[in-house]
């Protein structure tokens, strides 16, 4: 981030952060699920200013992520493509 940028949450229990005039996705992984997952921590630019917008992909991305946690990729390390390292 650039020491201009401002980042800031939308609201409580969100995942879901305005950097500048786009939002982002960012969700902690929980401790025990970081070795599958690769990381401590997963951000995506949802590439969108609307806020009607980012919370609808948020919802989708929060099943996702949830459908990763749970196991349902049949024991393999979790696809995370779409999201970055942090």
């Amino acid at each position: 981030m650039s020491p201009g940028t401002v980042e800031r949450r939308t609201r409580s229990g969100s995942h879901l952060l305005l950097r500048g005039q786009v939002y982002h996705y960012r969700r902690i992984v929980p401790e025990d699920a970081r070795r599958g997952f690769g990381r401590k921590e997963i951000t995506k630019s949802l590439g969108t200013s609307n806020m009607a917008e980012a919370e609808r992909l948020e919802k989708a991305l929060d099943v996702e992520f949830e459908a990763k946690l749970s196991g349902g990729q049949g024991g393999k390390r979790p696809a995370t493509a779409g999201f970055q390292h942090c």
